[in-house]
């Protein structure tokens, strides 16, 4: 994980709360990798959240977070001992976390069951079939670097497909899933009817819900 630093875990993330259901009622919210807990606070003063839980792996991240949410919890997502309940929260943030997790289904499945029966889950996934990757494939190149879909941090990749089949399994259906695209890659997916979204998006952001 990267050590911390103020610009990497400060950053608000306004992409995926604008997925939010107009009129959205948070009682309880977990942001998962919640960094400096500037998105968690935004939560609470501008979508109503009464309180937000904060988890977090960085020790300073987390301890800057403490500053602005009601809970921080220092750990993994894939530790065993998380205090939480079933059915607590209204909202769960899982905002580029499950990429860096050895089995983020099991991590999925398990956290899905936190979710109140009418609670929603927000997350972001990095896209692997972007064009950039398999062309350095087809290179023979397959080189990490510090940020990007080939972060060194990354332990797992995936495509549209296989996020959906994550999902599927992990008993949530997905309300909505946007594309991430630059200006130009836009345009392209455009004049190609959308038939090859899955080269142009960098990054899938996703709305679910609770199977019922």
């Amino acid at each position: 994980m990267k050590s911390y630093s103020a610009g990497y875990y400060s950053h608000i993330r306004f992409d995926l709360l604008s997925l939010l259901p107009k009129g959205a009622t948070i009682d309880a919210a977990l942001d998962i990798g919640c960094g400096a807990g500037v998105t968690g606070e935004l939560l609470k003063k501008q979508y109503g959240a009464q309180f937000v839980i904060g988890l977090e792996m960085d020790a300073d991240a987390a301890e800057a977070a403490r500053r602005r949410l009601d809970q921080v919890i220092t750990g993994s997502a894939e530790q065993e001992d998380l205090p939480f309940a079933a059915a607590q929260f209204d909202l769960i943030v899982m905002g580029d976390v499950l990429e860096h997790l050895i089995d983020p289904w099991r991590a999925l499945a398990r956290f899905a069951t936190y979710l109140k029966p009418q609670g929603i889950l927000l997350c972001s996934i990095p896209n692997v079939q972007h064009w950039r990757t398999p062309l350095q494939l087809f290179r023979g190149r397959w080189e990490y670097t510090a940020g990007g879909t080939l972060d060194r941090t990354h332990l797992r990749f995936f495509t549209r497909r296989s996020i959906k089949a994550m999902f599927r399994d992990a008993g949530l259906k997905i309300i909505h899933l946007h594309s991430k695209m630059g200006i130009e890659s836009r345009v392209l997916n455009y004049l190609t009817f959308k038939r090859l979204n899955g080269l142009f998006a960098y990054q899938y952001l996703i709305l679910a819900s609770k199977e019922r």
